[in-house]
């Protein structure tokens, strides 16, 4: 039995003449070919990197173009096929791989998966809209002497990094129990932990119970939700997923638009006891939504079962082993260390001189953050759902770096309309992160492993943000004002990004020694 493999890279083996769309994703064969032995022989392709993305031939910078465009060819000689028992099985290299109907989940792109986007879309709006706003109670829960700067925003450390710490289980979870389920459970976990930050303190503000409630509880229920929220968009949609990912963290943007200034008049009419327990409220009316997340639908495909299944540890294996995703995910913790900070500080910031701003001054910077924010999603998700997705990482490098130089140069302000400035264009660079980060994973993993690889990604920036709003309240302490703190994100913001600029070749190369495997389930050819 003959059997031959050969890879392309980039689009070099394609008649320009005849093609000018290249379409990745799950292809049909071509009709058979006889090989040089008078067998049938039929070729298979798939993308390595770009499933279900259509790229322009002819791009814009033909060398990016080509060090994301990989694509692998195998061909499969129908002599090496057999027929054992009535079931069609062939020798798949060290596998043998048996075909069989069954029930399979699909993305139906369309009908109730825009549902299950609006519903993420709310439930965003309540996780970052806690999450960029919290800062704004900094001033009343620190002038009662019983909590630092650092004390509280260690506490909201905990409760950023917990959030993202928990997603590889919350994959799992969703996995074994429904995203649903794993949802609510959150939406419950989290108000709990708010009303028990009120409860066990209801005269001033105490440290441990806040740390447990609002930190630790609050930092498992937005766990559950966020993660949830991302990883049940690639269960729903394939080709719209940038434009579905794009609609849903636009809540996360409209939330922290309205949240600072709600959280400011709750705070100043009935303290920052109240502003617990609306927060509570909020968590717990977010079980409503977390209520739309149902199971994918199913439909009758071949399907190929290897005697060796490959398992969920297994994959995290090949990610570990892979340096593109280390290096990913490396760079998400040092991008992360200084991502909060900002929102969480600036309307602070504005308080102190020499701005000397007035309360309702102050929490518009959050705001205008979350305006900007808001506008800049749906443009990139726009842009993340065209031709142009296969510059996503590009986008992202370089946004970040400009954010990095900008978060440094506002250390430099003098007047309140240059830290509104400054807060403009920092909510344009969080939405293109936020926007495209989900889709790069998913253009570097690739479909089967997004749901382990997401999960893992997260991790290495939950573990980055119990440090980062902690360190930059200890530097505000230390110093006694915020321009080390700002210098420092700024710092981090362009470190990571030149880690993120070589990752296209390097991702290149990976491949071309080692062509990905297939999948333990895919279509039938």
């Amino acid at each position: 039995m003959n059997r031959a493999s050969a890879s392309i890279v980039a689009t070099d083996g394609i008649d320009p003449q005849s093609v000018n769309l290249v379409k990745f994703g799950t292809r049909r064969p071509s009709a058979p070919t006889t090989n040089g032995g008078g067998g049938q022989m039929m070729i298979r392709r798939r993308s390595s990197l770009l499933r279900d993305l259509t790229v322009p031939k002819h791009a814009i910078i033909p060398w990016i173009s080509g060090a994301f465009s990989c694509e692998e060819l195998e061909f499969i000689d129908n002599d090496d096929q057999d027929v054992i028992g009535g079931k069609n099985l062939r020798n798949d290299g060290d596998d043998l791989v048996e075909w069989e109907d069954a029930l399979v989940e699909y993305a139906p792109d369309a009908g109730w998966a825009w549902v299950v986007a609006v519903a993420s879309l709310l439930n965003n709006f309540v996780l970052d809209g806690v999450s960029f706003s919290y800062g704004v109670l900094t001033q009343k829960m620190t002038e009662h002497g019983t909590l630092s700067e650092f004390q509280y925003h260690l506490c909201g450390s905990v409760m950023l990094g917990t959030t993202l710490i928990i997603g590889p289980l919350v994959s799992l979870m969703g996995s074994r129990y429904g995203f649903r389920v794993v949802s609510i459970l959150g939406s419950v976990i989290s108000a709990l932990g708010f009303f028990l930050s009120w409860a066990c303190s209801p005269e001033v503000p105490s440290f441990l119970a806040l740390l447990l409630g609002f930190g630790v509880l609050g930092g498992i229920g937005f766990g559950l939700m966020f993660t949830s929220s991302i990883v049940v968009l690639g269960k729903f949609f394939a080709a719209n997923l940038p434009l579905a990912t794009g609609i849903a963290t636009t809540g996360s943007a409209v939330g922290s638009i309205i949240m600072p200034k709600v959280l400011g008049w709750i705070v100043e009419a009935w303290g920052w006891q109240g502003s617990y327990i609306f927060l509570a409220g909020c968590c717990l009316f977010s079980a409503v939504f977390g209520a739309f997340y149902t199971q994918p639908p199913k439909r009758m495909e071949k399907v190929r079962k290897f005697t060796k299944v490959q398992s969920d540890l297994s994959d995290l294996w090949e990610l570990m082993a892979s340096p593109t995703f280390w290096i990913l995910s490396l760079a998400g913790g040092i991008v992360v260390l200084g991502y909060f900070v900002p929102s969480a500080f600036l309307a602070d910031r504005a308080l102190a001189p020499p701005f000397n701003s007035t309360t309702d001054e102050a929490t518009w910077l959050p705001s205008i953050i979350g305006g900007s924010n808001t506008v800049g999603r749906i443009l990139f998700g726009i842009l993340a759902n065209s031709d142009r997705a296969v510059y996503s990482l590009l986008f992202t490098n370089v946004a970040v770096t400009l954010g990095g130089i900008a978060t440094i140069g506002s250390v430099y302000a003098t007047e309140y309309w240059m830290l509104a400035v400054y807060a403009f264009v920092y909510g344009q660079i969080i939405a293109v992160y936020a926007s495209l980060r989900s889709v790069i994973v998913y253009q570097l993993v690739g479909k089967d492993k997004f749901n382990l690889a997401f999960g893992v990604s997260l991790f290495f920036m939950g573990v980055s943000l119990y440090f980062g709003n902690a360190f930059a309240g200890w530097l505000k302490d230390s110093t006694g004002d915020f321009d080390m703190t700002f210098h420092y994100t700024g710092a981090f913001f362009i470190l990571s990004a030149i880690l993120c600029y070589p990752l296209p070749w390097i991702y290149k190369y990976e491949t071309s020694k080692k062509p990905r495997r297939y999948s333990t389930s895919a279509s039938h050819p």
